[in-house]
């Protein structure tokens, strides 16, 4: 059998400039004034330098000043480029666009808005093909006018995000965000610094946190809103490097510490998954399930359905092509190997089942085991290759935080079930089981008492 001792080397991610246009505008000469604008723009723009961003802030710009820094910014914007582009203020749309509203711009009428302001879609950058671009409206504030309406629609109409591009709205199309006094941010802004703080993060989870922070804040009368075509690796703001799987590895296996599954998306990178050797990657996959599975029974870190389309989207798939191909373990995994074992810390990570090969998916059966007196984690990952089930066993033993993995050979269809159905029976003890009410009682027990107690009063 061979046996792998694992040491890191460092992960390696693709590096890309972070450029940024951050845009407050507060003092209007013929609309309402905003208290918290530059406030927020202010704070994002410090934000943004503070995290890598080579950011430009503008403040109370007029249309010609706006209209030459957007373009100045574009043209700065080369390959391989993040890109923020941040607007507080008062926007506007006629009856086909989108409009950001300068200093100095006047509207008297519907007609003027093209005129005096500033087209949102000037906002794209189009140019390059390897880059991510997010824009960032919190521009639909409540009644523009200083005297009132002019039969303009409320708020920003929908806007349809080109490739590799994501725009965030403060609010749903067609409606206002809401102003509140007294405090330094707008509402939208003040929940996005707030989640835009969080270490590896997904961008697009940001969002959908400070989504979900607006609705309460407001009990449901502002709604942000997101148009998302990003593509390719995913991004986080502030990513902490973690270079070192196998020391989560180690904290399964000889502590009780809840890894969160943010801790782990450094690791989630195309790059990872093309380089680094395929050992390391059953343990970063590993490590995700196991975490997905405690966080089952705790507050969740990452949004389980969106990792779960980058797992089976992505991931699952790059690990499959490299293990099918690269894996040269012989040594096959003997059934005698779980008489000398015993499940520990009665738990199960992972799945208590496996579907026919028709049916099936890439999944893994984990447990934190006693093995010949060492502390070890038995993996069996499962997956399907030509219309079979493929089997790829491991254990990792842990001793005084080193790891040594014990590779067996994969197994391949009806085989398979010789070991997996033994396995899920020791398993079985462990296995989380919802009460079946109408089960576990007879209709004769259930008197009216407890039927009112369970079901609420019966008609009369």
């Amino acid at each position: 059998m061979k046996s792998v001792i694992l040491h890191s080397d460092s992960l390696k991610a693709k590096i890309m400039d972070r450029k940024s246009l951050v845009i407050g505008i507060g003092d209007y000469y013929h609309f309402s004034s905003l208290d918290n604008c530059v406030n927020d723009a202010t704070d994002i723009h410090s934000f943004l330098v503070k995290n890598g961003f080579d950011s430009t802030l503008i403040i109370n710009a007029t249309q010609k000043d706006l209209i030459a820094s957007i373009a100045a910014f574009k043209d700065s914007i080369a390959e391989n480029t993040i890109s923020v582009i941040f607007f507080a203020g008062h926007g506007l749309q006629d009856d086909k666009h989108n409009f950001l509203v300068a200093a100095d711009s006047e509207v008297k009428s519907t007609i003027d808005i093209k005129y005096n302001c500033v087209h949102a879609d000037d906002l794209f950058i189009t140019k390059a093909k390897t880059n991510l671009h997010l824009i960032i409206l919190d521009a639909c504030r409540n009644n523009p006018f200083k005297d009132g309406s002019r039969g303009v629609t409320v708020g920003l109409s929908k806007m349809h995000a080109p490739a590799g591009t994501l725009i965030a709205f403060s609010t749903s199309p067609n409606s206002a965000s809401l102003e509140r006094s007294g405090e330094r941010n707008g509402i939208y802004t003040k929940h996005l610094l707030n989640n835009i703080q969080a270490p590896n993060l997904p961008v697009e989870l940001v969002f959908k946190n400070t989504r979900n922070d607006v609705i309460g804040d407001t009990k449901e009368r502002q709604v942000p809103w997101e148009e998302s075509s990003l593509y390719g690796e995913h991004f986080s703001f502030i990513t902490t490097q973690q270079d070192n799987i196998e020391s989560f590895i180690v904290d399964v296996i000889e502590t009780d510490r809840k890894i969160g599954l943010v801790e782990l998306m450094p690791f989630l990178n195309a790059s990872n998954f093309r380089d680094l050797p395929i050992e390391q990657l059953l343990m970063i996959l590993a490590q995700v399930r196991i975490s997905f599975s405690m966080e089952e029974e705790h507050s969740r870190t990452v949004d389980h359905d969106y990792l779960d389309d980058l797992l089976f989207s992505t991931y699952f798939p790059l690990f499959d092509e490299r293990l099918f191909k690269e894996d040269t373990a012989t040594e096959p995994f003997s059934l005698d190997i779980f008489n000398q074992m015993t499940i520990e810390k009665e738990r199960n990570f992972g799945y208590n089942f496996m579907e026919d090969p028709d049916e099936s998916f890439s999944q893994f059966m984990m447990n934190i085991i006693k093995w010949n007196g060492e502390d070890a984690l038995l993996i069996l990952y499962l997956s399907i290759k030509d219309d079979q089930h493929v089997l790829k066993p491991t254990i990792v033993t842990s001793k005084n935080g080193s790891l040594t993995m014990h590779n067996y050979a994969q197994v391949t269809g009806d085989k398979v079930k010789e070991i997996v159905e033994p396995y899920l029976k020791m398993r079985e003890p462990f296995e989380k089981k919802t009460p079946d009410l109408f089960n576990e009682m007879t209709i004769e027990q259930v008197d009216d008492e407890e039927f009112d107690k369970l079901f609420g009063k019966k008609d009369e």
